[in-house]
């Protein structure tokens, strides 16, 4: 499948840096890895060395590192090799400039030296080197300030002609162009080819396509347009067309490669719009016109890459990487064709183990929270963790509800027939026949593969689930944005100044929610509290908050028809925006005659697991709204609920509670849906809630649909030393 390397590790050997990476295999199946060792920082200037190790066995192991140009504390960068094929010999294409000399000030014309274009060849495999020579009077125009060759790695035509990508900025516009150099006798010397018409790009690499047309694919620098640019020759360099940008192929403002295959095409590049990360290999099978699969290399910090083949055919990819940012290290990761696109026929990626996380932490007294006769004195988690073969790994938060050691124990007890098995098979999750905690288990195994699967497709998990939505508009984007609404009224006691969820919803209304879900408080008997008093109550939320947030009313299943039909009626006359689950669960027609005559929407249906649990509250309009929760039933199943609720012209969306995964899961589904809806966040399930992620998202009103593979999130270190599990169930009953 695929195998990795570090080659290259920051801040050894000494060297502060390792960056910019360039790879080749040549006539005899050397494999060259080039790179700039930067002496003392990490930065584009300053004592910069251009280095190379050789492997002599296919790229399976490297000898140690030789400089090939050191020039004191000066910066010899940028490296770009090419080959001749009807010689062996390799031509290196690099840039230079003092030590001294910043891009800003080169870009201005005030620093002392100019950037300068540089050549070294090498007629024996790599083994050694001429001395560098410099190019710049035939390589570089006199209005040129910042020059770069590659980086990366030339081409050689069915011409025989060598292509070197490169780019520059103007002086006086500053602007930003891509170029080539021509080389028709070897590498031996070297012209000036076409320049693109349109400017804001740069860095580039270029790949001839079966038709005989080049196209080279650029460093997009219009921030507008998160995208790889590209523009076609049809006279092998001497001049580009327009400039257009393809918008399947997303980047951060960042070098990529791109290289022929045999008849297709591979394209890498940290696939982000939001920042360096997310090193991915895409295959096109029709010269780039689509690119049909995609493998996610590394889905933390990573920056710029080179791919080469290898002499196997395999296909090899030399990029930065790291935890904590893109510059720890250069890996060469070396994978076949059919890995790429995850087909019969390849080595399909195999199940390696299947886990369950039981996190726990207990709430500090003033976060304890109350509702009706229970009080909750800690958080529970549970995390799913597929692992596989090819270092993808699927992540899923199912509802808490399911008990994480009894979800955690029917996982291990389905982990056999699971190890070995392709993530991508669609019968992996059995058909639940079991009780609510049996579906809520499952449900967390079939999200950790969504995840697993959006993946492999570098695709996120609403853009997969789109076309099965809206098969009549499968290319729909995703919702970007969701307003939350805060999900809390669960620490008012009626003995105990119950006026501070007036004070809870004014807090949150001054935080930037825009709405808000309260409940009914504690148990009425012991209280002696009658609709009365609740409607009072309300009527002093709405008082506090009802011009800046909508409004919601939680009934948590307590109340009986008559309680719910006055209570309903004055949530109508006060414009609250839904009454959820007024009524117990069993009765049907008490819903039905509710919805009917009430204008706000009755809503409900979270505890429910399955369709045929669905449906019967659709068919009576029993609900105005049917509300659905990923963690219970599953992604799958909520599409097919989506899609019944539909027929029966019931409005779906999600109901969301506990933990910051399960949310981005239920964020995915709603991202998917063609209706605008808000999200729930319950307000007091304190740090575990978002501390399990890596990166959490900001959450103060409004939530971004994480763009990154999958779920787009990643779980943080260590969490089961920081949250170990507490046994016992997350609420008691307490009897006053």
């Amino acid at each position: 499948m695929i195998d990795s390397t570090d080659l290259f590790e920051s801040g050894t050997q000494g060297y502060h840096t390792f960056r910019i990476p360039a790879l080749i295999t040549t006539l005899t199946g050397t494999v060259l890895a080039f790179c700039e060792g930067r002496k003392n920082a990490r930065g584009d200037t300053g004592d910069i060395d251009m280095l190379l190790r050789r492997s002599d066995d296919g790229g399976q192991t490297f000898a140690p590192f030789e400089v090939v140009w050191d020039d004191g504390p000066n910066t010899c960068g940028n490296p770009c090799p090419v080959i001749d094929a009807r010689t062996g010999a390799i031509s290196l294409l690099m840039t230079h400039n003092l030590g001294g000399d910043h891009e800003p000030e080169i870009i201005a014309q005030t620093s002392e030296g100019t950037r300068t274009v540089w050549l070294t060849r090498s007629e024996d495999d790599g083994r050694t080197w001429s001395p560098p020579v410099e190019i710049t009077s035939v390589a570089k125009q006199p209005n040129w300030t910042w020059y770069a060759t590659g980086p990366g790695a030339g081409i050689q035509l069915a011409t025989g002609r060598l292509v070197i990508p490169c780019d520059h900025i103007e002086a006086g516009t500053k602007k930003y162009y891509s170029h080539v150099l021509l080389s028709d006798d070897g590498g031996r010397s070297w012209r000036l080819g076409g320049s693109t018409p349109q400017y804001q790009v740069n860095e580039c690499e270029v790949v001839e396509l079966q038709d005989g047309r080049l196209l080279l694919n650029m460093r997009n620098y219009d921030p507008s347009i998160r995208a790889r640019a590209f523009s076609f020759s049809d006279d092998g360099g001497q001049s580009w067309s327009s400039i257009a940008r393809d918008p399947v192929l997303v980047e951060p403002i960042c070098q990529a490669s791109i290289r022929r295959v045999g008849t297709s095409v591979l394209f890498s590049n940290p696939a982000s719009t939001e920042g360096r990360q997310n090193m991915t290999v895409r295959l096109s099978d029709d010269d780039g016109q689509t690119w049909a699969c995609a493998r996610v290399l590394h889905s933390g910090p990573a920056a710029y890459s080179c791919l080469a083949v290898l002499p196997d055919g395999r296909a090899a990819c030399l990029y930065e990487c790291g935890a904590e940012h893109p510059y720890e290290r250069l890996t060469l990761a070396r994978f076949p064709l059919d890995w790429v696109r995850a087909v019969p026929g390849g080595d399909p990626v195999k199940i390696t183990d299947v886990r369950t996380l039981c996190l726990s932490r207990p709430h500090e007294p003033e976060r304890q929270w109350f509702s009706a006769s229970f009080y909750v004195e800690k958080a529970d988690c549970p995390i799913v963790i597929i692992d596989t073969d090819a270092g993808l790994q699927g992540i899923a938060e199912p509802s808490t509800y399911g008990d994480p050691p009894i979800i955690r124990q029917r996982l291990d007890a389905l982990k056999p027939s699971l190890i070995g098995r392709d993530p991508l098979d669609p019968d992996l999750v059995p058909k639940s026949t079991g009780d609510r905690s049996m579906h809520i288990a499952y449900a967390g195994l079939e999200l950790a593969l969504w995840d697993l699967r959006a993946k492999a497709q570098n695709k996120t998990v609403a853009e997969l689930i789109i076309p099965l939505i809206t098969p009549d508009t499968p290319e729909r984007k995703p919702r970007p944005l969701f307003r939350l609404y805060a999900s809390g009224g669960v620490q008012y006691d009626w003995d105990d100044r119950p006026t501070s969820v007036v004070d809870e919803a004014r807090a949150l209304a001054d935080r930037g929610f825009t709405a808000y879900k309260m409940r009914l408080g504690t148990e009425w008997s012991w209280s002696g509290v009658a609709v009365a008093r609740m409607i009072d109550l309300l009527q002093e939320v709405t008082d506090a908050v009802g011009e800046r947030m909508e409004l919601m009313l939680e009934g948590n299943c307590r109340l009986d028809e008559a309680q719910a039909r006055e209570i309903g009626h004055f949530l109508d006359e006060a414009s609250w925006t839904w009454f959820e689950e007024p009524l117990p669960k069993d009765q049907i027609d008490g819903y039905a005659r509710l919805n009917a005559e009430l204008h706000l929407p009755i809503t409900g249906g979270e505890s429910n697991s399955t369709l045929d649990q669905f449906e019967p509250f659709f068919a009576q309009k029993a609900y105005a709204k049917g509300q659905l929760d990923v963690g219970v039933c599953s992604l799958g199943e909520a599409i097919r609920i989506y899609h019944c609720a539909k027929e029966y012209g019931v409005e779906l969306f999600t109901q969301n509670w506990h933990n910051g995964l399960l949310t981005i899961s239920n964020a995915h589904f709603l991202a998917a849906l063609p209706e605008e809806h808000v999200l729930e966040m319950f307000i007091g399930q304190g740090p575990l809630q978002w501390d399990i992620l890596k990166d959490p998202p900001a959450t103060e009103g409004y939530l971004a649909l994480p763009n990154a593979p999958g779920w787009g999130v990643e779980l943080a270190d260590d969490l089961e030393t920081r949250f170990p599990y507490i046994p016992g169930s997350w609420g008691r009953a307490v009897e006053r």
